[in-house]
């Protein structure tokens, strides 16, 4: 769900395994399951597309694909949107509230395990020109 490996604390915490037995699980399993042991710079690049994941799942909740599409920019990485889809169907309860959406975020407790800290999404919306008509 962190879109990354979890850690052997991760795995222990949602095991009730201690921290020794999952490390020795992970250590067995590694060639079976491809798990790879997240460094902190994959953790911090997992928590920052998680955060622009659940962003844009929030803003196709409020707004609707379509409109969503029209308004914010998500063309140079459609796996966000993909994803995002997959987070509105099997966690919803992770989808911030966007009170203004570029300024204020309310994220849900839950996704600040996974995100670390309050995310500041991407500046994505796509601007508007609009013509008044001359009298």
């Amino acid at each position: 769900m962190a879109l990354r490996d979890p850690t052997p604390a991760e795995i222990a915490n949602g095991t009730n395994l201690s921290l020794r037995e999952a490390e020795t699980l992970t250590r067995k399993m590694h060639e079976k399951t491809g798990w790879l042991m997240p460094n902190q710079a994959i953790i911090e690049n997992a928590a920052e597309r998680m955060g622009e994941v659940l962003v844009c799942a929030a803003r196709i909740r409020d707004m609707g694909l379509q409109k969503m599409r029209e308004n914010f920019d998500y063309d140079n990485e459609p796996d966000i949107v993909e994803a995002a889809n997959v987070f509105l169907e099997k966690h919803r309860e992770l989808l911030p509230k966007l009170v203004d959406d570029e300024n204020e975020i309310a994220w849900a407790p839950e996704a600040l395990k996974y995100l670390g800290r309050d995310h500041k999404p991407k500046n994505r919306i796509i601007p508007h020109v609009y013509v008044v008509p001359r009298r």
